[in-house]
């Protein structure tokens, strides 16, 4: 925070990344549900924390964003997973692992789609389940960020917010082939 003759005048520069999913389960993991509410809860208590109020929200620009989906699937999550081929026309590519797929829609958009349960294995104690789906999207362009209703950290303080990230998901997977 930058102070003018005992005024609050803004801030200089200040990046944060975090996440409200694995804040919220003491940083193990995201791979349970997590309601709105709760996300909005963690997002205030987290700058809180940090010294700042609801108000100094309004100054943080969202640079970054990336919003998913867990579902559990009724059948092995690696036949899902073998079946994804595409969204729009970009292929999606395996990474080092065969469960996740990737595609980068667009240089500043990047679906993702892998088995989430597979990540956790090894943690029984989690409770998510082995063959946990999760679809996500990343977007790193304001232009597509703002289209979702969100400019700055505030914005993720409106449970309205969280409707249209839903919609964006739908959307999403309705490109998947």
């Amino acid at each position: 925070k930058v102070f003018y003759r005992g005024k609050f005048e803004g801030f200089r520069h200040v990046d944060f990344c975090f996440s409200p999913h694995y804040i919220f389960n003491r940083d193990l993991h995201n791979g349970n549900d997590l309601k709105i509410i709760d996300c909005i809860k963690t997002i205030k208590n987290s700058f809180n924390k940090l010294g700042f109020t609801e108000e100094d929200l309004s100054h943080f620009k969202v640079i970054n964003v990336e919003y998913g989906l867990n579902l559990l699937i009724d059948r092995p999550i690696q036949n899902i997973i073998d079946g994804i081929l595409f969204t729009s026309t970009k292929k999606f590519k395996t990474n080092k692992y065969i469960t996740n797929k990737i595609s980068d829609t667009t240089k500043y958009k990047e679906i993702k789609a892998y088995g989430k349960g597979a990540q956790f294995l090894n943690f029984p104690q989690y409770k998510i389940h082995p063959d946990t789906f999760r679809f996500e999207v990343r977007s790193k362009e304001s232009k597509n960020i703002n289209k979702l209703g969100i400019e700055t950290i505030s914005d993720l303080l409106k449970i309205d917010v969280y409707k249209n990230l839903f919609q964006s998901i739908i959307k999403e997977w309705e490109k998947i082939l």
